[in-house]
């Protein structure tokens, strides 16, 4: 972690060998599922391949990650629909859509790659206008206990979009003791401490959750393969599904054409942040949800 300024910044490196097992284990999930759902893969890239200022580069001594994101989705197969996020996010990278002070992305980053989304699947996007918004407060995530609490950091302030259908829509996620909890989709978190305010989007990193949407009766439905920059993304999704099943598979011991067998889905909805495409453990963990033992 760097620090520029009142920010901090997660270098980020391209790995070759590591993109390859991470373009595989995608290519394998779409494989063994594209003729019972539309697979998309969405790669998330951080904060120093965005927001960046210009005239840092050379210090932050970093991968780029337009070329990086260029070589991985070129090994993705023609079955994996390929939700761009780049040059959108850099459409954007004036306002406030990485925090300062941690590694994800915002609630209004998750809402431009939302955008892009539902251009792939030809639908069409609320307006963020159309959201109410709500602060919870000053935010210091995981920039700052990894900078040892630097001083020279600029708090975060902590926004959510409540999701129009807010009203109608119901969450249960089962924790990792197994035990099922309701909860909600966007969680009051004005009390929470300053460093777990990531945890108002889906309660957080659960192994499995489950979002059902009443205003809705089309029977529509995705999985969403996700690790936690997903979590501020699903938000904005369940005002397009009945159902959404939330798999954290850093967490989820299941297997995903078990799953799909029991619970037939219309997308399967990959969420990765770029650093996990150089993250051979977490990769592994992703490819263990195709493996037939694998929940039994």
């Amino acid at each position: 972690v760097i620090t520029i300024g009142d920010t901090a910044y997660e270098q980020y490196d391209y790995i070759e060998d590591i993109a390859v097992k991470y373009a595989d284990t995608i290519n394998n999930i779409a494989a063994k599922l594209k003729d019972r759902a539309d697979i998309y893969n969405i790669i998330i890239p951080t904060s120093i391949g965005v927001t960046l200022p210009d005239n840092k580069k050379k210090e932050a001594d970093s991968s780029s990650q337009k070329k990086a994101l260029g070589k991985i989705i070129s090994k993705i197969s023609a079955d994996v629909n390929i939700v761009p996020l780049y040059d959108e996010l850099m459409k954007h990278r004036k306002e406030y859509i990485y925090f300062r002070t941690d590694h994800h992305w915002t609630a209004k980053g998750a809402y431009y790659a939302y955008r892009v989304f539902c251009k792939g699947k030809q639908i069409t996007p609320h307006k963020i206008t159309d959201y109410k918004k709500a602060s919870f407060g000053s935010f210091m995530g995981s920039f700052y206990k990894e900078t040892g609490q630097s001083i020279s950091l600029k708090k975060d302030e902590f926004h959510v979009y409540y999701p129009v259908n807010s009203a109608d829509i119901k969450l249960q996620y089962t924790n990792s003791d197994g035990i099922t909890i309701n909860g909600d989709v966007i969680e009051d978190a004005s009390e929470y401490g300053e460093g777990l305010k990531y945890s108002a989007f889906i309660d957080g990193d659960n192994p499995f959750t489950l979002i059902e949407n009443n205003a809705i009766n089309d029977g529509s439905s995705c999985a969403v393969i996700k690790e936690s920059f997903g979590n501020s993304l699903i938000p904005y999704l369940a005002d397009h599904y009945q159902t959404i099943y939330v798999i954290d598979y850093r967490y989820w011991n299941g297997n995903l054409i078990t799953f799909t067998d029991e619970n037939p889905v219309d997308d399967v909805i990959i969420v990765n942040n770029i650093s996990m495409t150089r993250n051979s453990y977490q990769i592994g963990k992703m490819a263990l949800l195709m493996e037939e033992s694998n929940g039994i």
